[in-house]
């Protein structure tokens, strides 16, 4: 039986104090966002087209089931 090393796994006596590991300093999703330069900002570029805002809300204003001048 081949017995291989790990560093996470090991023995201490049950009388034994606990080892309390260091606090490990993290980075946040943010600050590593903002670090790498993959943070896009929310400023309009001129990639919207006022047309294809017309048309997005000719089709949300339209009525599903227009109702017909006999229905009345």
């Amino acid at each position: 039986m081949a017995i291989f090393y790990n560093p996470s796994l090991h023995q201490e006596s049950r009388d034994a104090a606990a080892k309390i590991p260091p606090q490990v300093e993290r980075e946040t999703l943010l600050k590593w966002l903002e670090r790498t330069g993959r943070l896009k900002s929310d400023q309009v570029d001129g990639a919207h087209h006022p047309k294809d805002s017309d048309e997005l809300d000719a089709i949300l204003d339209a009525e599903l089931y227009p109702v017909d001048a006999e229905d009345e």
